[in-house]
């Protein structure tokens, strides 16, 4: 049985890179890159979604490739079915993503924009149904390349950018979401 973050305790993956002491630390999304500490600057903004479908982020961990000049973070899809005693776990998918250029994150507050609307966005895609999601990969779901689009500022612009077909639009099922 899941209630609240109880299961975090109790999930046991053997041979895991993050099983530690017979337990996994299932923490959804880790983070490396050059100096910009991306675990601090995405962890409030996670974990997205809600019932049945969660996407987090996790603290990094031994093993994961860091480059000196990408930003990466390990992301977490987790995805439930209901039991008997209420939700478990069906699946869990772990990615380290490239985020870019490092450079790109040094810019906080329009970092803080970009994370907003991906919360906003992800929320809303992540409200659909289970289906969808069993071939996905975390990769699939997170688009932090928005923030190479120079004009995006606002949580509105980067939302506006992220809900277009060739990014998270493509779940949404709206058919007035542009293609560009």
């Amino acid at each position: 049985m899941i209630g609240s973050d109880a299961w975090r305790d109790e999930l046991e993956i053997p041979g895991h890179p993050l099983r530690r002491g017979g337990r996994v630390d299932v923490r959804a999304v880790a983070c490396h890159d050059s100096g910009v500490d991306l675990y601090a600057r995405f962890a409030p903004f996670f974990p997205i979604g809600d019932g049945r479908i969660r996407l987090e982020v996790v603290e990094p961990y031994d093993g994961l490739v860091a480059d000196s000049e990408q930003a990466t973070v390990v992301v977490r899809l987790i995805v439930f079915d209901e039991g008997e005693e209420g939700l478990v776990i069906r699946d869990i998918k772990e990615q380290q993503i490239y985020c870019g250029p490092a450079a790109l994150y040094e810019d906080a507050t329009r970092i803080d924009e970009m994370l907003y609307a991906q919360q906003e966005v992800l929320g809303e895609v992540l409200r659909g149904s289970v289906g969808p999601f069993e071939v996905l990969m975390p990769h699939d779901l997170c688009f932090f390349g928005v923030l190479s689009l120079v004009r995006s500022r606002t949580r509105e612009e980067f939302a506006r950018a992220l809900r277009v077909k060739s990014r998270l639009g493509r779940y949404l099922g709206d058919p007035s979401t542009s293609s560009v």
